[in-house]
C-alpha cells in the first residue's frame, strides 16, 4: 500500500490558486515549490503533482525547488500574506504554522499509511483474501486539504479509531476499506 504523492502536489497548487484568486490579464503568478528531498521518489511523484496542476492554468511562471522559506522570513516578508506557502507535512510545527497562518495551505495524510497497513496485516494473518477488497499493491488516496479547524483537530487529543471495525473479516466481498484520515478527524 502506498500514498499518492502525485495527488499531494496536485492539491497543494489548486488550494494555493484558489486562494490567490483570478490573474489580470498579461499577469502571472510566481510559484516556488519547496521540496525537502528532489530525488526521493514521493517528492518526484509530488512534483508531477505540481505540475499537472500547473499545466492546467496559463497564469503561473516559474516553479523552482528549495529550502527557501527561512530566507523569506529573514527578508522581512510576512509569510502567508506577501508570500503564499503549502505543504505536506502533519508535523505539530507545520500544524501550527498553518493555525498561525504562515502557511496557507497545508496536505496532509499520509501518516496514516502505517495503522492502515496494520489492518490489512491483521486481515492478511487471519486469511482474508486481501485481493478481493481492493488488493495488496494499492494507491490510497490519503491525502487532504487541512484546513485550520482540522489542524487544531489534529494537534489536539485525537479520537480513538477502532481499527477492529475497519477489518474485512467477517464482511461481504464488496467491503472496501475506508482508509482517510477523516476516521481521525471524527
Amino acid at each position: 500500500m502506498v500514498t499518492d504523492d502525485e495527488q499531494a502536489g496536485y492539491l497543494m497548487l489548486t488550494g494555493l490558486l484558489r486562494l490567490h484568486g483570478p490573474v489580470a490579464a498579461g499577469q502571472s503568478i510566481e510559484l516556488l515549490a519547496f521540496s525537502g528531498t528532489k530525488t526521493a521518489p514521493a517528492a518526484q511523484l509530488c512534483e508531477q503533482g505540481l505540475r499537472r496542476a500547473w499545466s492546467s492554468t496559463s497564469r503561473c511562471a516559474c516553479v523552482i525547488w528549495s529550502m527557501a522559506m527561512q530566507a523569506f522570513q529573514q527578508s522581512g516578508r510576512l509569510l502567508g500574506k506577501d508570500v503564499l506557502f503549502s505543504a505536506v507535512n502533519s508535523s505539530p510545527a507545520i500544524l501550527q504554522a498553518r493555525l498561525d497562518g504562515r502557511l496557507n495551505t497545508l496536505v496532509a495524510g499520509h501518516s496514516t499509511l502505517g495503522g492502515w497497513a496494520m489492518v490489512l496485516i491483521n486481515d492478511d494473518t487471519k486469511g482474508v483474501n486481501i485481493d478481493a477488497h481492493g488488493g495488496r499493491d494499492r494507491q490510497e488516496a490519503l491525502f487532504q486539504l487541512i484546513d485550520a479547524t482540522q489542524a487544531q483537530r489534529l494537534l489536539g487529543p485525537l479520537a480513538p479509531v477502532d481499527f477492529r471495525a475497519l477489518s474485512a473479516v467477517g464482511k461481504p466481498a464488496s467491503y472496501r476499506y475506508p482508509f482517510s484520515l477523516q476516521l481521525l478527524l471524527r
